[in-house]
């Protein structure tokens, strides 16, 4: 019985063990989850949820090539602004405005896949990653 107690209070203090969901999530910055949004009842939309809290999900990570600025977008027109692909409820949107019309109460997830975790899921053509948003409306 020592042991049993031994192993979960090391599990414990090394934040193995969890009491919540929200706090198991607290530790990834590659997603923005509803109860974090909750503490600044200020923000209103997932745009400003996301520059509140993630604001480098909307920086452009270099490629490291010259093709980063004239590379071309999975529609084969070239990305003059680029910025990360945004697919909400596994829908791809042109533009990352469209976060500003979708309230914080919608949103069940927002996670930030980086370009190869974006192609592997929606396949090549997001050459600076992908914003990926689930709400409580996908059914």
């Amino acid at each position: 019985m020592r042991l049993v107690t031994s192993v979960f209070t090391a599990a414990a203090a090394l934040g193995l063990l969890s009491a919540s969901p929200a706090a198991a999530q607290k530790g990834d910055r590659t997603r923005l989850m509803p109860e974090e949004i909750a503490t600044k009842p200020e923000v209103t939309n997932a745009y400003d949820a996301i520059r509140s809290f993630r604001p480098n999900f909307l920086r452009v990570r270099a490629r490291g090539d010259a093709s980063a600025s004239s590379s071309s977008n999975s529609y084969g027109t070239a990305n003059a602004n680029p910025e990360p692909a945004l697919y909400i409820d596994e829908t791809r949107f042109d533009r990352l405005d469209e976060l500003k019309n979708l309230p914080v109460s919608a949103l069940t997830e927002i996670k930030m896949l980086t370009e190869s975790e974006a192609s592997v899921r929606f396949g090549p053509g997001h050459p600076y990653g992908v914003i990926m948003v689930t709400t409580n409306r996908r059914k």
